[in-house]
């Protein structure tokens, strides 16, 4: 998926970062760690948010830091995969999929509208 990270509707970012904000497991340090653009300095910084007296997402921070660094949807799924975090891929997959479903109902009702219409026009003798 060659699509930015900002492609990704707000609602499929907060189901992801619900998945990495687990406090007990803390994942998002685990994805962190394998992006190589990042100092131990700048990803300490996205944990700092979860520590202030109104708490933040570092998740969030971090989907959106990468964003602006322009990964892909692809480039966050190689980092799931790589982390063992399979359901940040299997959230991915199903937002993808069903946008590609979407999508493709849209094609072929567009095709099927178009398609009519041209019979239609045909049959009235207004194509030449």
């Amino acid at each position: 998926e060659t699509r930015s990270i900002s492609a990704l509707p707000d609602s499929v970012l907060r189901r992801i970062a619900a998945h990495l904000d687990i406090p007990a497991v803390n994942n998002w340090r685990t994805l962190v760690a394998l992006v190589p653009d990042y100092t131990e300095k700048e990803a300490n910084a996205f944990g700092q948010l979860a520590n202030k007296k109104r708490p933040g997402s570092p998740s969030l921070a971090l989907l959106h830091d990468l964003q602006s660094r322009g990964y892909t949807i692809g480039d966050l799924s190689r980092l799931a995969h790589n982390a063992k975090l399979g359901i940040i891929r299997d959230i991915l997959n199903e937002h993808c999929t069903s946008t590609l479903t979407c999508n493709k109902s849209l094609v072929t009702w567009t095709r099927d509208y178009l398609t009519s219409q041209l019979d239609r026009r045909s049959r009235h003798g207004r194509i030449s």
